[in-house]
């Protein structure tokens, strides 16, 4: 077994890229299949399974994206896998393919993070769930972080049919990518048009407070001190 730390995680390779793994399947058939990358685990962790959470690894250790797929058996969540130092998503999917293609695994979805993302929902996430990144209160995703996001996403592979200004400082630009369903375009949009809005609306801020002069406001502290003293007073 191999044992090596990658982007701080713990990682044991027990299937090298290459090499053979060999099962049993539920009907008792056994199985052999040549990996097309290495295959393993994160060490310190532990699945919906009980066991360590199951990690792919590819050849890309400059990415910064991590990819987690979550498996289903039929339409109930099974268990969660990582592809790690993947340099897109199309190739994680690609590899995912080839490993679960003729397996009654089918693929529920695919959750793209950041480094740092992935650590805190290895801390803090669900493992009997699928992970959803929109379920989870990331400290990474304060709106300037969220354009970092972004361009990661867009360095991983995803490729951005339109791209809409918002007129926010924070957030200056909202993309569509090729990947996104109809309902998802739909809601950037609407985003978009938004926050637009509300950069149209947001003027200087208003004095609510009433002006005074300076007079007055002598007068009324020169009060206050007779009433705290009882000048003034009739005996």
């Amino acid at each position: 077994m191999i044992r090596y730390n990658l982007y701080g995680l713990p990682i044991s390779i027990e299937v090298p890229k290459g090499k053979y793994r060999s099962g049993k399947a539920p009907d008792g058939t056994e199985w052999t299949q040549k990996m097309p990358c290495d295959y393993g685990y994160i060490r310190r962790t532990q699945g919906s399974d009980g066991e360590h959470i199951d990690c792919m690894v590819g050849s890309d250790k400059n990415s910064e994206l991590v990819y987690i797929a979550n498996n289903g058996k039929g339409k109930r969540f099974d268990e969660h896998k990582v592809f790690i130092a993947f340099p897109s998503e199309n190739e994680a999917k690609r590899i995912y393919k080839e490993i679960y293609e003729d397996t009654p695994i089918n693929l529920i979805s695919f959750e793209p993070l950041t480094i740092k993302q992935f650590k805190h929902w290895l801390r803090v996430g669900s493992k009997t769930k699928a992970m959803k990144i929109s379920s989870i209160r990331f400290k990474a995703l304060v709106q300037d972080r969220i354009n970092k996001r972004e361009q990661l996403l867009l360095k991983a592979g995803f490729k951005y049919i339109r791209k809409i200004p918002t007129g926010n400082p924070k957030r200056p630009f909202i993309y569509i990518y090729k990947e996104d369903s109809p309902a998802k375009r739909k809601e950037k949009i609407a985003l978009a048009r938004k926050l637009r809005k509300e950069a149209a609306n947001k003027g200087p801020v208003k004095n609510t407070i009433e002006e005074t002069s300076l007079v007055e406001i002598v007068d009324k502290v020169v009060d206050s001190i007779k009433n705290f003293f009882g000048f003034g007073k009739k005996i």
